[in-house]
């Protein structure tokens, strides 16, 4: 059993990890989930000061 058959198989790996979780936060924020839970969770953070 070959360990990577790929030399960068790491770098591809990160690279579809990053451009997945870009499509999901690009998804969350058009779709408007991501702006209200991070304000409130920013709000949470930082308390009434926001």
């Amino acid at each position: 059993m070959k360990k990577a058959q790929i030399p960068l198989g790491n770098w591809t790996v990160g690279i579809i990890i990053a451009l997945v979780g870009f499509a999901i936060l690009a998804y969350l924020m058009l779709s408007g989930i991501l702006p209200k839970s991070f304000t409130s969770i920013l709000g949470q953070l930082k308390g009434p000061s926001l």
